[in-house]
């Protein structure tokens, strides 16, 4: 199909050609039911790709080593809890983590309060937990939440996503993306929170969450917990779905890569895309460019690979994500997990 907006990739930004990460049968046969449900969280241990991600109500630990091109996949660990849970959420998994040493992650996970028993209506949240390594993270609490309360009367029936956790660290700083929905009931694409990394990991030491900023009115000074957000990408006539983000060195800017449907509300079947844009400061961003065209299969769990340490692309990057013909809550029927090469300037654009 035909690329979905014309223009250029920036920086000589090119994709290579999709290949299968994952197929339905390999997923199948390691028992991963739901796996990836949300962004994926990267490391590299002992030459192997170490892969974290929501697995249905908890999360799953999948490694992974490649060989010729190919990838030898193997679970860790299939059944990771947020231990001791201090909001009482019906559902608290994710997979975007920030490595801070001896062995230490932190985990940007997402939870979520059901309206009653329907687990398709939710109202949700970003939270951190930190794992010792051992795969039991200790919940430290909720970082960011929508402006619209959980028990507002009007979600009776709908959801509030706020996504997966995306982040990024930058000039001292963790910036979290996420989607929001005002007070006023309006829908913010795209917005942004930080805290001072130091503060972060100090705090996490102490066992608890630090307090992130939401950027409001022009500047970081929204409650991350509640407060309004402005909108730093309003959806043009498309939503800002799955996406993850990243530092490129290569290119030396924010990166974002995020899914979108093209016709969301149109006649026929509906056609997905992916979307790339960059921005210098984290803040204001390009117009968007869709990155491999249109695709009539649903594109979600977008995830950039970045090192686990500094939450930065060094070099060629990698793109992943699921991708499934059923869709929606049948998804998991052939769900298949994909990724390509993401190069700048003259790096060749390998498959």
């Amino acid at each position: 199909l035909a690329p979905m907006f014309e223009g250029d990739l920036p920086s000589g930004v090119r994709a290579g050609t999709p290949r299968v990460a994952m197929d339905d049968r390999t997923r199948r046969r390691l028992g991963l039911e739901h796996w990836p449900d949300g962004t994926i969280g990267f490391g590299v241990r002992r030459r192997r790709i170490d892969c974290l991600a929501a697995n249905g109500r908890t999360s799953a630990r999948v490694v992974a080593r490649e060989r010729r091109g190919l990838l030898e996949w193997d679970v860790a660990e299939r059944d990771i809890e947020v231990a001791s849970s201090r909001t009482g959420a019906d559902y608290a998994a994710g997979g975007p983590f920030l490595s801070i040493g001896d062995g230490r992650d932190l985990i940007v996970y997402h939870g979520e309060f059901h309206h009653g028993d329907d687990h398709t209506s939710y109202w949700s949240f970003l939270g951190l937990a930190l794992d010792d390594g051992t795969d039991h993270p200790v919940d430290l609490g909720p970082i960011i939440s929508p402006g619209i309360a959980h028990m507002d009367p009007v979600l009776r029936g709908h959801s509030v996503d706020v996504t997966g956790g995306a982040f990024i660290i930058r000039n001292g700083f963790v910036y979290v993306y996420f989607v929001d929905v005002r007070r006023s009931y309006g829908v913010v694409g795209l917005g942004v929170a930080r805290a001072s990394l130091r503060d972060v990991v100090a705090r996490a030491e102490r066992g608890e969450a630090a307090r992130f900023w939401k950027f409001c009115d022009g500047e970081f000074a929204g409650p991350g917990l509640g407060g309004e957000a402005d909108d730093l990408l309003e959806p043009r006539h498309h939503p800002i779905l799955w996406f993850d983000a990243a530092w490129w060195a290569d290119i030396g800017a924010f990166v974002l890569v995020y899914s979108t449907k093209v016709n969301p509300k149109g006649p026929g079947p509906r056609r997905w895309a992916l979307m790339f844009t960059t921005s210098s400061d984290g803040v204001a961003w390009e117009e968007p460019v869709d990155l491999l065209g249109e695709s009539r299969r649903e594109l979600i769990c977008v995830s950039v690979r970045s090192e686990p340490t500094t939450r930065c692309v060094e070099g060629p990057g990698e793109l992943w994500w699921l991708s499934s013909a059923a869709a929606d809550f049948v998804r998991w029927s052939d769900a298949a997990l994909l990724r390509c090469r993401l190069t700048a300037g003259d790096a060749p654009a390998a498959a």
